[in-house]
């Protein structure tokens, strides 16, 4: 039995696939293959601008789940740090004690 070797096609992902995808359409726009009609044609370019769209709102919910993780670490570090250090500290937290006493105006008293 002979065994057919697969051929290696390059995966492209994010901006590569659009910028891959928006070649297609455009190739598609300028020349209609001669083993399609004009309707599959038309059709094969709405279902490319279809992936270039579901690409692009994929990598923009996964931006938004890297930016939640991240804001997700800061925020438990921030927790763990407030755990280590639960009171401020004194010198930059609090303002200085304010003195109550007035210096003396009389000279002072020498025996």
């Amino acid at each position: 039995m002979e065994y057919c070797q697969r051929p290696k096609i390059r995966v492209l992902q994010g901006t590569g696939a659009i910028e891959a995808l928006k070649r297609y359409v455009e190739e598609l726009e300028e020349n209609t293959p001669e083993e399609l009609t004009e309707a599959q044609t038309e059709a094969m370019i709405k279902l490319t601008k279809g992936l270039i769209s579901a690409i692009q709102d994929e990598t923009t919910v996964l931006d938004t789940v890297r930016q939640s993780r991240l804001l997700g670490r800061v925020k438990g570090a921030i927790k763990n740090v407030s755990q280590i250090f639960p009171e401020p500290a004194e010198p930059f937290l609090r303002e200085p004690p304010v003195s109550n006493h007035v210096p003396s105006t009389s000279p002072p008293n020498h025996r």
